[in-house]
């Protein structure tokens, strides 16, 4: 989900209130594989056996990212 430039100048980085989305992270790499995929729709089932992180940890990941509002869920999407 873009932002525009007003947004990303205003982003505090020490902000707690910002999910940490590093690469080695669970939030980061299930974030970066529906940013890649962003025209798309993935099942939760989908996202376990595509991305490299624990499967009870995709659930709650989601969750997370949707409260952040960078991710939408929709019935079983």
């Amino acid at each position: 989900m873009a932002i525009s430039k007003e947004d990303f100048r205003s982003i505090d980085e020490d902000d707690p209130s910002l999910p940490d989305l590093a690469p080695d992270t669970a939030k980061g790499a299930v974030y970066r594989f529906l940013l890649k995929h962003a025209d798309q729709a993935f099942r939760q089932r989908e996202i376990v056996d595509t991305v490299d992180v624990p499967e009870r940890s995709v659930g709650p990941t989601l969750k997370r990212l949707e409260e952040h509002d960078l991710v939408e869920h929709r019935d079983r999407f």
